[in-house]
């Protein structure tokens, strides 16, 4: 189902969609966490946090936000927000619930498993990159005149380190905690 709204950071009329692949990344709120969610939005008259999609207008962050808007008759609040790539979207989605909820630590762990499996994919996509990196590297001169090797591409190699300590580090749990709890 979407919903038209107007979005005033972009400044232009949206149609809301949803993902399923998206809302599925994060564990749903409790009953209990919803009937509070949408009571709050009842009585601001509306979401205080916008409901952010990217630019094909699909919801990156608030499903619960826009299914209570929905039921209450209210036009949510809505923000554009852009990212390079499926994966910075997967691992915002992630990320932001990761801090806003009040999660275990198997539950954590669980969000971990997703992370992990984004690092595979960006593993993958820096392999296949580096292969290119060299054909794309270009020479740049300079106030000097003096040229250095520059790449359209800044973020080829961005994190180091094992991945199980990337991931524990982005879930803001120990490795040795991300390791038990993934066995």
């Amino acid at each position: 189902m979407a919903f038209k709204v107007f979005d005033e950071k972009s400044n232009r009329i949206i149609e809301i969609k949803t993902k399923p692949e998206y809302e599925e990344l994060v564990p749903p709120l409790t009953p209990i966490e919803y009937i509070n969610l949408k009571e709050s939005i009842k009585e601001n008259k509306g979401n205080t946090i916008p409901i952010l999609v990217n630019k094909e207008e699909i919801i990156i962050d608030g499903y619960h936000r826009y299914k209570a808007c929905l039921e209450l008759g209210i036009t949510p609040k809505v923000e554009t927000k852009e990212f390079a790539n499926n994966l910075e979207e997967k691992e915002f989605i992630i990320s932001i619930n990761r801090n806003r909820r009040h999660l275990n630590q198997f539950q954590i762990s669980e969000l971990g498993y997703k992370i992990e499996e984004i690092e595979r994919e960006k593993a993958k996509r820096r392999l296949s990159e580096a292969g290119k990196f060299g054909a794309e590297i270009r020479w740049k001169a300079d106030k000097k005149n003096e040229y250095r090797v520059v790449s359209n591409e800044p973020t080829l190699f961005e994190e180091k380190g094992k991945t199980i300590e990337i991931i524990a580090k982005k879930m803001g749990i120990s490795p040795t905690t991300y390791f038990r709890s993934k066995k």
